[in-house]
C-alpha cells in the first residue's frame, strides 16, 4: 500500500496535527473504512506518520452494543452528511442522512421533532410515525455528528392499550354497581310503596273515623320500622285533630249565617257609599279636564314614568315639542333617553339618579333633545319621584318646557357681553398706552418747572411757574391713576412677593400725610393688635398705595378731629405647624423652602381707616367704588379728585386676596375697611422685629 499518494505530506509536515480521513473505499481493503493519520515528530522535525484504518463494520457493532434501550436508534454522520454507521440498518457510504427530505423538523433547543409529510397520510398515523431526537457533535477535532432518535409509535400503542383496558374495567364496575343498586332500591321501596297506599285519601278516612290498615310488616331496616311507628302515632294525633275540626266546622257554619246577615246590611250601606263616590269621581273628572286645558294652554308636555316597568306616558304636547304629534313614538324610557344630545346625556342621567336616590327634593334639568326634523331643541325638564312605604321610588311624574328661544336669547346676550368685554379690554389697553406716553413729557414739564423755580423770578413769574408745577403734579397723579386702573382692567397688574415690616409701612404712609394733617391741625394715629405679625410677605408698594389713598381721603374730608389706622389679624392655617425656621427665607404663599421646615402661618390682615369727617349719606353709598364717580358733583368742585382712587384701592385689595367695604354716617365720619392675605415671616429671621405689642403715634401740631 502506497499511502503517499493519498495524504498531503506537506500539510502534515507543516501543521503537525492528526488528520481524520472521511469514510471511503481504497486499496488494499475494498470495505468502507476510515483512516487516521498521526505525524511523527522528533527533535521538532517531521520524521514520518503513523497510519490506522478503522473498518466501518466494527464501528457499527460497537454502536449496537452501546445502545441499551431497544427503541433508541443512533446514526453517525460525517462532515458531508453521509452515514458512517446506523444502529438498525446495514452500513453504506453512499446514503446521505437528511431528515428534511422525508418530513418536517421542529427544534426546541437541542431536541428536535421529526414528522413525515407524506401526502394523504392521516394525522394520527403521521403522529405515530414521528420521532424525537438529539443532535450531538462528537468533538471539535472530529467533525462527526451523532443523531440519537426515539420513535413515538411504541409509546402511542402502549397508551391505546392502557386506555382500552381501563375503559373495559370501568364498564364492568358500572354494570355491577347498577345491579346492586336495583336490588337495594327494591328492598327499600317496597315498604314505602305500602305506606303510600295506606296514606292515600288519609284525610277522608280520618274524617269518617276509619283506621288505616295494611301498614308494612316489620322490616330489617330500622329506619323503616321507625317511620311506621311514627306514622301510626301521627294517624292517632290527626284523628283527634280532625274530630275537633269537624266540631269547629259546624260552629263556623252557624257564625257564617250570622255574618251573612251582617254583610247584607253592610252591602246596603256600601251601595249608598258607591253613589257618593260616583258623585266625587264626576267632580274629579271635571277638575282633571280643567287641568288638562290649563296644561295645554301653557305648552308644557307631561310625562309619567313607571320605574318598575320603564313604561312612560308622554302627553300629546310632549310629542308636539319634538315634532311627533302626528306619529307618536313608543311610550318607553328610550324614546326620551335615545334622543338626548350626547353632550348632555351624562349630566342628565346623573341628575335623574341623584333625585331617585333622594339627594335632591325635585328633579330639574336643562338639556337638548333631538327634533323629528334633525335639529335639537332645548327643554326644561321638571319632575318629582313617588316612593312606596319602604322609601323606594316606583313612579316619577313631571313636565317639559320648550326653552329654545330663551337659550338663543341667552347666547345672543353672552355674545354681546363678550364683545363688550373685548371692547373694554381694548379701551383699557389704549388708556394704558396713552397714559404711559403722556407721562414721559409730563415728567419733563414738572422737572423743568422745578428747575425754573430755583432761578431768580419776580413774584408774578413765581406765581405762574407754581401754577404750572401744581397743575403738572395733579395731571401726573391723574395719569398714574388711569395707568393703574387700565392695568387692573386688562389683567396685566403683577404683585411682588417680598418680606417687609408692616409697622414701618404704616408709619411711612402717615409721614407722607403728616404735613397736610398739620396744616389742618388733625391728629394721625395707628393701632396694631398684639397678634398681628409685623413681618409679612407681599407687595409693600401696592399696600402703601391703598393706605395712602384712604388716609389722603380721610385728611381731605376731615376739618377737625383725627384719622386713625387700626390693624387686626386672624390666622388662616391654624392646623399647620408654625415653628421657627432657620436662616432668612423669603417664603411663598403656601410653600416651604425646605422639606423639613414647616410652612409659615398665613394671616388675613384687616385694616380700618377711620376719620371724623363729613361722612357719606346712605342714599349715596352706591356711588362709591365706581370708576370716575364721586358722592355728588360738589365733591369734585370743593375737594377735587377723579373718582378712581377708591376703585383702584378696592381692586388692589381683591388682587391681594381680600376685599374692601365702608361704614359711614353723615356729619359723623367714615370708616373704610379692607383686608389682605399674607404670609408671616418667622420671628427669628434676619429681619429685625419690634417687641412692642401696641404702638400709638400721634402728631399734634398747634
Amino acid at each position: 500500500m502506497n499511502i503517499s499518494e493519498q495524504y498531503p505530506w506537506s500539510k502534515l509536515a507543516t501543521e503537525l496535527q492528526p488528520q481524520v480521513i472521511d469514510i471511503h473505499i481504497a486499496r488494499p481493503s475494498t470495505a468502507p473504512h476510515i483512516d487516521i493519520v498521526i505525524p511523527i515528530v522528533k527533535d521538532n522535525s517531521f520524521k514520518g506518520i503513523a497510519h490506522a484504518s478503522l473498518d466501518i463494520a466494527e464501528l457499527d457493532k460497537l454502536q449496537q452494543l452501546n445502545t441499551q434501550v431497544k427503541e433508541i436508534e443512533t446514526v453517525l454522520v460525517d462532515r458531508e452528511g453521509y452515514i458512517i454507521t446506523e444502529s438498525n440498518s446495514e452500513v453504506t457510504t453512499e446514503k446521505k442522512f437528511d431528515l428534511l427530505e422525508t418530513g418536517n423538523v421542529e427544534y426546541n433547543g437541542d431536541i428536535f421533532k421529526w414528522q413525515p409529510t407524506t401526502p394523504g397520510m392521516p394525522e394520527m398515523k403521521r403522529w405515530k410515525k414521528s420521532l424525537y431526537g438529539k443532535k450531538i457533535q462528537i468533538s471539535a477535532d472530529l467533525p462527526w455528528t451523532l443523531y440519537v432518535t426515539l420513535p413515538t409509535g411504541p409509546y402511542i400503542d402502549f397508551l391505546e392499550t392502557s386506555y382500552i383496558k381501563n375503559l373495559v374495567t370501568m364498564q364492568i364496575i358500572a354494570v355491577v354497581g347498577l345491579i346492586i343498586s336495583v336490588l337495594v332500591s327494591k328492598r327499600l321501596v317496597t315498604p314505602l310503596l305500602k305506606l303510600t297506599q295506606v296514606t292515600t285519601d288519609l284525610p277522608q278516612k280520618l274524617l269518617y273515623q276509619e283506621i288505616p290498615i295494611g301498614l308494612p310488616r316489620k322490616s330489617r331496616i330500622a329506619e323503616i320500622n321507625a317511620l311506621t311507628a311514627n306514622f301510626q302515632s301521627m294517624v292517632l294525633a290527626l284523628q283527634e285533630n280532625f274530630t275537633e275540626i269537624k266540631h269547629t266546622n259546624e260552629s263556623l257554619e252557624n257564625r257564617v249565617k250570622e255574618r251573612t246577615q251582617e254583610l247584607h246590611k253592610k252591602n246596603q250601606d256600601l251601595s249608598a257609599e258607591i253613589l257618593q263616590r260616583r258623585r266625587i269621581e264626576s267632580i274629579l273628572s271635571d277638575r282633571e279636564e280643567r287641568y288638562a286645558l290649563a296644561i295645554s294652554g301653557t305648552n308644557d308636555g307631561i310625562w309619567d314614568w313607571d320605574i318598575q316597568t320603564n313604561q312612560v306616558y308622554y302627553s300629546p304636547t310632549w310629542m308636539r315639542i319634538i315634532g311627533y304629534e302626528d306619529d307618536p313614538l313608543p311610550h318607553t324610557l328610550s324614546t326620551w333617553s335615545d334622543n338626548i344630545h350626547p353632550d348632555d346625556l351624562e349630566a342628565t342621567i346623573t341628575d335623574v339618579e341623584a333625585h331617585l336616590s333622594g339627594e335632591t327634593e325635585r328633579f330639574q334639568n336643562n338639556h337638548r333633545i333631538k327634533h323629528r326634523d334633525g335639529h335639537y331643541v332645548w327643554i326644561l325638564t321638571k319632575g318629582q319621584r313617588i316612593c312606596d312605604e319602604s322609601g323606594k321610588p316606583y313612579r316619577a311624574v313631571g313636565t317639559i318646557t320648550d326653552i329654545t328661544e330663551k337659550k338663543q336669547a341667552e347666547d345672543r346676550s353672552r355674545a354681546a357681553k363678550e364683545e363688550a368685554e373685548i371692547a373694554n379690554r381694548a379701551k383699557s389697553e389704549f388708556l394704558a398706552t396713552m397714559s404711559h406716553e403722556i407721562r414721559t413729557p409730563m415728567n419733563a414739564v414738572i422737572g423743568m418747572t422745578g428747575l425754573l423755580l430755583d432761578t431768580e423770578l419776580n413774584p408774578q413769574q413765581q406765581d405762574f411757574v407754581e401754577v404750572i408745577r401744581n397743575s403738572g403734579d395733579g395731571l401726573l397723579i391723574l395719569i398714574n391713576d388711569i395707568l393703574d386702573f387700565s392695568k387692573i382692567e386688562s389683567g396685566k397688574l403683577d404683585l411682588e412677593e417680598q418680606p417687609f415690616n408692616l409697622r414701618n409701612c404704616i408709619e411711612e404712609c402717615l409721614d407722607l400725610l403728616a404735613p397736610k394733617a398739620a396744616e389742618k391741625k388733625l391728629e394721625l394715629a395707628y393701632l396694631i393688635q398684639s397678634q398681628t405679625p409685623e413681618l409679612i410677605v407681599g407687595d409693600v408698594t401696592r399696600l402703601r398705595q391703598v393706605l395712602v389713598n384712604l388716609l389722603s381721603n380721610g385728611v381731605k374730608f376731615t376739618e377737625t378731629g383725627e384719622v386713625v389706622v387700626s390693624v387686626t389679624a386672624s390666622p388662616q392655617n391654624q392646623d399647620l405647624d408654625s415653628s421657627p425656621k432657620m436662616g432668612c427665607p423669603i417664603p411663598e404663599r403656601t410653600e416651604c423652602l425646605e422639606s423639613n421646615i414647616p410652612c409659615s402661618p398665613i394671616y388675613e390682615i384687616q385694616f380700618a381707616v377711620k376719620d371724623t369727617g363729613i361722612g357719606i349719606p346712605q342714599d349715596r353709598m352706591d356711588r362709591l367704588f365706581k370708576p370716575f364717580s364721586q358722592v355728588d358733583a360738589s365733591t369734585t368742585r370743593n375737594y377735587g379728585g377723579t373718582g378712581l382712587g377708591l376703585v383702584i384701592s378696592k381692586r388692589l385689595s381683591e388682587i391681594m386676596g381680600g376685599k374692601m367695604w365702608v361704614e359711614s354716617e353723615a356729619e359723623v365720619g367714615s370708616t373704610f375697611f379692607f383686608t389682605v392675605v399674607a404670609t408671616a415671616v418667622a420671628e427669628n429671621s434676619c429681619l429685625a422685629q419690634n417687641s412692642e405689642t401696641e404702638t400709638i403715634l400721634k402728631i399734634n401740631i398747634c
